[in-house]
């Protein structure tokens, strides 16, 4: 996978919740239960980035190629911002292999 590619949707690591853009809005991001499909969560994404996946059960990655050195953060359900996760630098030619793995 490439990492400076968005997931167009990933499921939850419990697979009770989905998040991916919302339906013909690019610039948002929703979250749904994937037994009801009842929407939980609505929040905006960067312009120049979007939804990575999930970090754990009760957050996501957001990638944002806005800020220099580019940035990956660790959101709540909200979009509030909870943590840093990563700063890449590059440019928009530049690959990057990413391991995320549980300790």
């Amino acid at each position: 996978m490439r990492w400076t590619d968005t997931a167009p949707a990933d499921v939850s690591p419990s697979s009770r919740l989905l998040a991916a853009q919302c339906p013909g809005k690019a610039a948002l991001a929703c979250v749904v239960e994937t037994a009801s499909g009842r929407r939980l969560a609505r929040f905006p994404l960067p312009s120049k980035g979007g939804l990575w996946g999930w970090f754990n059960e009760d957050h996501l990655l957001v990638f944002d190629k806005g800020p220099t050195p580019w940035q990956v953060r660790i959101v709540d359900l909200t979009g509030r911002t909870a943590r840093p996760f990563a700063d890449f630098t590059g440019t928009d030619d530049t690959y990057w292999l990413v391991h995320i793995t549980t300790r």
